[in-house]
């Protein structure tokens, strides 16, 4: 038998340690769902005011680059009180670019609150717009897939004992739900894979 470790464990020593979700925590399609719980200000390098987002279940920020922040305007207005409780989807787009290098960065697909799609016309850079299309996004976010569902039920453990044990990982690691599915099915297999990762989930406080 081939000693080695497990595809989420590679997943997870590749997580960067960062304060802030990068487009690279969602390469190869993977999206993100997000509530806000809080809204901040702050001076970026160049003393222009930005906004950064804290998130329920992570003690990362998503920090929206202006054409997001501009896009969440559309969707929910400017008063960022009003935007706290609610949910968005975020992804990476491969194209984005600084200076003349492909770097990607994080965007928004679908939001809550919204009674239909919302399509708009924004200024990405000097002399270039570009049409934003935002989807609704469900106000309650989907519990997990049935395949962890079974696998914790089988055990005797629960979701919120999984989202426990992994925020006292280090670095800590996002709630299950905050998960792909194609992630969330990997990890249902790699947990019910060793007894002793099931008993370190129950011992989790």
């Amino acid at each position: 038998m081939v000693d080695a470790a497990s595809e989420a464990e590679v997943r997870a020593a590749a997580e960067p340690k960062s304060d802030q979700i990068n487009a690279d925590d969602l390469t190869g399609g993977r999206t993100m769902d997000v509530t806000i719980t809080a809204t901040k200000s702050y001076l970026d390098d160049q003393g222009r005011t930005r906004i950064a987002c804290r998130l329920d279940g992570t003690t990362r920020v998503y920090r929206p680059c202006v054409t997001m922040i501009r896009l969440l305007i559309v969707c929910w207005g400017s008063d960022s009180r009003e935007w706290i409780g609610r949910r968005i989807r975020l992804y990476t787009d491969p194209g984005v670019t600084f200076g003349r290098d492909r770097v990607g960065g994080l965007r928004i697909s679908h939001a809550s609150g919204l009674d239909g799609p919302v399509k708009v016309t924004l200024t990405e850079r000097r002399g270039q717009r570009k049409e934003w299309v935002v989807q609704p996004l469900g106000e309650t976010a989907p519990i997990t897939t049935p395949a962890l569902l079974d696998v914790l039920g089988a055990a005797g453990l629960t979701v919120e004992q999984v989202d426990a044990w992994r925020a006292g990982m280090t670095p800590p690691r996002c709630p299950v739900v905050d998960l792909a599915q194609a992630e969330v099915d990997q990890f249902a297999v790699w947990l019910s894979a060793d007894a002793a990762r099931l008993d370190a989930v129950r011992g989790a406080k």
